[in-house]
């Protein structure tokens, strides 16, 4: 072609003369955060492509042979929660070699180190905008689902477990729940306000029942969540926390916690289902000083007095 080279990556063609390559990422619905044109995770100096899919970063180096490696991602379980990542095995006929990513950003990280429910690396779907909480006009799509996802949970369709980002709607719905700025004031105290690099809160369990009813009032996300487990971590550089809130959907949840909670496989209808929402806001060195005042310990907004209140509370009881 006019004496240009093209390099065959396998799964793109790479054109040198324009730094592009000449079609999308094959795998570009699984990474909804890059653009699908990235090459290597748009991080070429510490990562390496090696087919036009999943970028690669190279920890250890060591072939035997020139033969392309079958590619297999793996969650080692048995690592403590800091040392939790992404491992990336490639194999050779006659060698192997490891990676392990580690960056809290990247979402499938952050659900690893998550609080229960438990994903693993493939049982679960990152959800796109079309998916909401309820379908009022009651139209279905091309394969005859509304993508509602109360629809799924009584009809027992779409996944099990599912991952929102960001910028979709039901997390921008959650991130304005109540429990969750009481989690966020809980990561500022817990360290003085000074949240160091890798620094993280876990396991926090986010309470709903009438009174978190009539707080989320219109938001539909936050009521549809309801009880709630939340994580947070700082990134490698202290610059970012990193959110991620899980929630599950059962017959008691939906029942005032009078129903059972069946597994999808053991139920004809309303089997259990699973959500987790992720998203990454920057560190807010102010943050803890405006808040630490008008909340206790627990995070909880303390009760708010007029002056004439204040005054008077000498002579309650009287």
């Amino acid at each position: 072609m006019g004496g240009v080279s093209h390099y065959d990556y396998g799964f793109r063609i790479y054109n040198p003369s324009i730094a592009r390559f000449l079609s999308v990422d094959p795998l570009s619905p699984q990474y909804p955060w890059y653009t699908p044109y990235q090459f290597a995770g748009n991080k070429p100096v510490q990562a390496i492509d090696l087919d036009g899919l999943e970028e690669w970063v190279r920890t250890v180096d060591f072939t035997e042979n020139v033969e392309k490696p079958k590619i297999a991602i793996v969650f080692n379980e048995n690592a403590t929660p800091l040392e939790k990542g992404i491992h990336e095995i490639h194999k050779y006929p006659g060698a192997s070699y490891q990676s392990v990513t580690y960056d809290i950003t990247i979402p499938q990280v952050a659900i690893k180190r998550s609080s229960a429910p438990h994903f693993n690396s493939s049982d679960y779907s990152i959800r796109d905008e079309h998916t909401t909480i309820l379908d009022l006009d009651l139209e279905t799509d091309k394969t005859g689902r509304r993508g509602a996802l109360l629809d799924e949970y009584l009809g027992q369709t779409g996944p099990t477990n599912s991952l929102f980002l960001e910028n979709h709607s039901i997390t921008q719905g959650v991130k304005e729940m109540k429990e969750v700025d009481r989690l966020r004031f809980l990561v500022y105290q817990k360290y003085g306000g000074d949240i160091p690099a890798d620094g993280s809160y876990t396991e926090f369990a986010g309470s709903f029942g009438l009174t978190g009813l009539l707080e989320t009032g219109a938001n539909l996300p936050g009521q549809f969540v309801g009880s709630l487990t939340g994580d947070v971590f700082a990134d490698a550089k202290g610059e970012n926390l990193i959110f991620v809130i899980s929630d599950a959907k059962s017959r008691k949840s939906l029942l005032l916690r009078l129903g059972d909670e069946p597994e999808r496989e053991d139920a004809s209808w309303g089997g259990n289902t699973y959500q987790k929402y992720f998203w990454i806001e920057p560190v807010d060195p102010n943050f803890y000083n405006q808040e630490k005042n008008r909340r206790d310990k627990n995070g909880y907004i303390k009760e708010e007095t007029t002056p004439g209140e204040k005054l008077a509370r000498p002579f309650e009881g009287d």
